[in-house]
């Protein structure tokens, strides 16, 4: 990463835990990307939004508590840990104890100013979901997502021409694609995602993207018979156009 910085470098962006690999970053890791930013005197925008979607074992470490001398502002909203997609709730938090991001924090209050007629029924509702939610809510999340992604990588772990990138935290899984073990209509992540739909009637993203051919990524949410489903569809598939 340090290698990409150069004159126009503004920011570093970190997403922990990862939306489309399902990574969690260590302590050290994160440490580490704290000691480039400081070197090269960065701001860090550190997306947290799946800090309570985690699971296998996995620990979720905020940045802000690893670096408080490095200004770094954290995101993150209700739509993922508190299963609200579409409710457009969140927060920014600015972690700046030496007031380098006063610019920054100012023109983004400018733009919050113009959004006009914000969901008023919405805001009533915030404490309540802040402070009274209990936390077997979000083991009730984390317990399904565990047996969702287990269950998931086991059925494609054991497909020759797949290869599942077992996730620890957020939603999704990424799997890769051996597209030399396929048919020659299947050349790239695209023609897997599209073929697959026409013949199985299951949707993958192809991970192309977020600029990762030859993967597509999974969404774990679904009931796991669901899911059972979906991939023994995708085994189908895959038996029929293996070479």
């Amino acid at each position: 990463m340090e290698s990409l910085i150069d004159s126009k470098t503004k920011l570093i962006v970190l997403n922990n835990p990862s939306n489309p690999c399902g990574s969690v970053y260590s302590k050290q890791h994160l440490l580490e990307i704290a000691d480039v930013a400081r070197r090269h005197h960065l701001p860090i925008l550190a997306d947290e939004v799946y800090g309570d979607v985690i699971y296998n074992g996995a620990v979720f470490h905020p940045l802000a508590g690893l670096a408080d001398d490095i200004p770094i502002i954290t995101t993150s909203s209700l739509t993922k840990g508190y299963l609200l997609p579409g409710w457009r709730t969140g927060w920014i938090i600015y972690h700046d104890k030496h007031r380098r991001l006063t610019e920054v924090r100012d023109s983004i209050c400018k733009l919050t100013r113009r959004i006009l007629g914000s969901c008023s029924v919405i805001h009533a509702a915030l404490p309540t979901i802040l402070e009274k939610i209990p936390e077997a809510f979000f083991d009730n999340t984390r317990r399904h997502l565990q047996a969702t992604s287990n269950a998931v990588y086991d059925k494609l772990s054991s497909i020759p021409c797949l290869s599942p990138v077992k996730p620890m935290g957020a939603m999704y899984m990424l799997v890769g694609i051996k597209c030399e073990m396929l048919s020659s209509t299947i050349c790239n992540d695209d023609d897997f995602t599209r073929e697959l739909m026409a013949e199985e009637s299951v949707f993958l993203l192809p991970a192309r993207v977020f600029s990762y051919p030859n993967f597509f990524r999974i969404v774990l949410v679904a009931p796991l018979d669901i899911l059972a489903d979906a991939t023994t569809r995708i085994e189908a598939f895959c038996q029929r156009h293996m070479t």
